[in-house]
This record gives structure tokens, sequence and C-alpha cells, in this order.
């Protein structure tokens, strides 16, 4: 075997184990699938290692076919090539096939919309302790600032569809390590609680209510949310789900647990967002509220759904 027949041989292994490595690692360290960037890392060159090894290993054979003199001299070359390559490329292809050939969500950006609502069932708790109900009956109805998460799905980095996609949302004190809320959270459009998502969907993340905040009918100053979470804080509404997910969430009728939250609570407040689907990975994320507030509504993306 000459040195391209070398160097091939040697260069389709290295592929083919620099594919197994990222696939090895991917798996170790699972919570990094969850970040896009590294997730679009692992995804694109471990397939792209994997097929540029594969592909190294046919042109091998067929540089050593059309070499062959004879049978006898092309049979124990193909056959120890084989028996070191194989292996690794069964490997590779097996992992591959189980662990990464599956669709998953990768995050877009952070939606704004200004809706109208009437939350006839709006639950107010405390914010350091959740069994101390403020308010077990109150009743909105006004201008509110709906929060999503607008995700993507995706296969190897290119669009595909996630069948039966759910999300949930829940609300996290770190300063005594309580759960104050969790639960379902519907997708934006229609507030339905399971979707499939051909391009891109919005879970709602929150819903902030403006009876604190200098709004106007048609928009709302956002120095203004900025502004209210120094002193008392804003009101940050949570839609909890219905008895039964296939019926979606309705303002006029359904429970929204509510907790005001101000910049005393910035390192303290989490938001553990979660959104799964058929065959897909599940995205696992946490964010800081307060953070989650001001992305919502900062002024070069704060979208007006009411004109």
């Amino acid at each position: 075997m000459n040195a391209l027949a070398y160097i091939m041989a040697i260069t389709s292994i290295i592929t083919l184990m620099l594919s197994l490595i990222l696939i090895a690692f991917t798996l170790l360290v699972g919570r990094l699938r969850n970040h896009d960037y590294i997730n679009h890392f692992f995804y694109f060159f471990s397939f792209s290692f994997l097929v540029t090894g594969i592909a190294l290993a046919l042109l091998l054979i067929l540089l050593l076919l059309i070499r062959a003199i004879s049978f006898e001299q092309l049979q124990p070359i193909v056959t120890s090539y084989v028996e070191a390559v194989l292996p690794t490329g069964s490997v590779t292809t097996t992992l591959i096939a189980a662990f990464l050939v599956r669709p998953y969500f990768r995050t877009t950006q952070i939606t704004n919309d200004q809706l109208q609502l009437t939350i006839s069932q709006l639950q107010l708790k405390d914010i350091n302790n959740k069994d101390n109900i403020i308010c077990s009956k109150c009743r909105y109805s006004g201008y509110v600032t709906q929060c999503a998460l607008r995700v993507a799905s995706e296969h190897f980095a290119v669009p595909t569809v996630i069948k039966n996609a759910i999300g949930w949302v829940a609300l996290i004190n770190k300063k005594n390590m309580v759960q104050l809320h969790g639960t379902y959270s519907p997708w934006a459009y229609g507030f339905n609680y399971v979707v499939d998502v051909v391009g891109e969907e919005s879970l709602i993340l929150f819903f902030i209510i403006h009876d604190s905040i200098v709004c106007d009918y048609l928009s709302c100053n956002t120095e203004s949310v900025r502004e209210a979470l120094k002193p008392d804080g804003v009101i940050v509404a949570f839609p909890v789900a219905p008895s039964t997910k296939l019926r979606p969430w309705d303002s006029q009728r359904d429970l929204a647990v509510a907790f005001k939250v101000s910049n005393r609570e910035r390192e303290n407040l989490w938001l553990h967002v979660r959104i799964g689907g058929s065959g897909a990975f599940t995205y696992d994320k946490e964010f800081k509220l307060i953070k989650l507030i001001e992305k919502c509504v900062d002024s070069k993306t704060f979208k007006n759904s009411g004109k």
C-alpha cells in the first residue's frame, strides 16, 4: 500500500475517532446539549467527521480494488483495513443513531406582545413563601405584556418537525431553595398546550401585569418597567394548566398564579424551562427571572399586538 493509501487509511480512522470522541463527550456532559452554540458544534462536527471518515474508507477500498494485481494481494490488505475501521465506524454509527440522530429545540429569542386580558382567577402569592396567599380570588382586567420563549425545531442544525411538543415552567427561589410554582405552560398562539413545531413557536413564560407600570392604551413605556422593578416590583403571572392539557388555557375561567418581584430578588429568582416532544431531546434551561423581564421589555424588541 503506497503513501496515499496509508494517508487515507489514517485520516479515515482519525475522523471516525474524532466523531466518536465528540459523541462520548456530549453524553458524559449531557447538559451542554442545552447550550445552543455548543449544541450546534457537536451536531455539525460529529456528523461531518462521521461522513468524512466513511467516505475516505470507501475511497480507500475503491483505490485498493483499482490498484490490486490479484485477489491474493487484495485480500489481506482489505481484511486488515476492515478489521481496523469497521469496529470504530460501527460504534460511532450506533451511538449517532441512538443519541444524536434526534431533533432538538434551539432558542431564537425572547418575544413580547401586549395583550388585553381579563384574568378572572388570579391568585397572588408571597414571593418568599408560596404558602402565604395574599389574594386567593383576585381579578384583573387590562393590559399585560406576554413574555415568551421562541424556539425552533431542528435536526442536525436544519429545520424539522417535532410532534406533540409541550412545555413546563417553574419559578424557583434559590435563596431558600424552594420551588414557588411549576406547571405546564401554553404556547402563545391559541394558548394550546400540545402543538407540532414545524418552524418556530413561542412558549409563554409569564405575563407582566400593567397595573403598577406607566402604560397607555397602545404602548408601554419599557423604562417604566425597569423603574417599577426597583422599589416595590412588578406583578408576574403564570397561567396554570387546566385538568386536561387537550383544552387551551382560558383567562376567563382558568387560574393564573402571580408573584410581585423586584430587584431585591435579582440573584434569587430563577425560571426553569423544559420543552419536550416526540423523539426529541428535552430542552432544559434555567434563566434569571429579572433578566428575562428586562429582555422581554427591551425597547429594541418590544412589539405591540394591539395595533
